[in-house]
């Protein structure tokens, strides 16, 4: 067994590896929302609900093809229902009606579908309730009787902000991919540099060996030793790192030296 061997050196082996033996590298090594397919209309679809059939065709009508398609529910649990099968772009709800109310249903559909606008109908010219279902999530609230300009008008503005919204929340998924793409591309980088760097460290330290063949070895045993008492004085993964690289060329001086320097020693 060589001595090489002996200090558990393998050829060929990492200077930072000895600081760190347990230590091991991992190898260095358009999007958009709601755009439509080229020559395809892009079909609004909208859930009308109101406990009055009345309302509901009105809107129906209002909210025609090519442009809109609408579904109709006569109450908040069926509206639930019908989201949990289809997906909408729009929901249009009266706030008063049997069972759950209109702003019950914002509430359930502001948690299960936050991406979906919302507009609230009343009968009641109150300002103070369309304030409340806004603070509460919806998009724009209409007083009925309803006019089909303010309810196109409504309804696009509060799509339109949706979309921006959800414009808005893929950039910052896509930013924050990007950010961990970039991350692993410089951390390989560095990877990298300190891989050179380490292979320059070798090249010089078995260019010392070649020029005193008698101690062949001695800067990976010194380099060694240096680290078996700095891990015994508890230092800490940075501090051994420069200590292995400085303990494998404390002897860098012998490559200034004249070659009849060794060969005249012990004569």
């Amino acid at each position: 067994m060589n001595e090489a061997q002996e200090l558990g050196l393998v050829p060929g082996s990492r200077i930072l590896a000895m600081a760190n033996p347990e230590q091991v590298l991992p190898p260095g090594g358009d999007y958009s929302v709601g755009k439509a397919l080229p020559g395809r209309r892009v079909v609004t679809r909208v859930l009308v609900v109101d406990d009055e059939p009345a309302a509901c065709k009105l809107l129906s009508i209002m909210l025609s093809p090519p442009d809109y398609s609408c579904a109709m529910a006569s109450n908040g649990e069926g509206a639930l229902v019908t989201l949990q099968r289809e997906r909408f772009d729009a929901v249009i709800s009266d706030l008063q009606m049997p069972g759950m109310s209109g702003m019950e249903l914002l509430a359930e559909v502001r948690r299960r579908h936050p991406h979906a606008a919302f507009l609230v109908t009343t009968g009641v010219d109150d300002v103070d309730v369309g304030v409340q279902a806004m603070r509460s999530g919806a998009d724009d609230y209409l007083v009925k009787p309803l006019l089909e300009s303010v309810v196109v008008a409504s309804l696009e503005r509060a799509l339109h902000k949706r979309r921006l919204e959800q414009q808005v929340e893929n950039y910052r998924l896509h930013l924050e991919e990007m950010v961990v793409e970039r991350t692993a591309q410089l951390q390989a980088a560095l990877r990298q540099i300190e891989g050179s760097y380490e292979d320059t460290l070798e090249a010089l330290g078995a260019a010392i060996d070649l020029r005193d063949s008698e101690t062949a070895g001695h800067s990976r045993r010194v380099c060694r030793y240096s680290l078996e008492i700095a891990r015994a004085m508890s230092w800490s993964a940075k501090q051994l790192g420069s200590l292995a690289r400085g303990a494998y060329l404390h002897d860098i001086g012998k490559l200034g030296s004249p070659t009849a320097f060794f060969l005249s020693r012990g004569h």
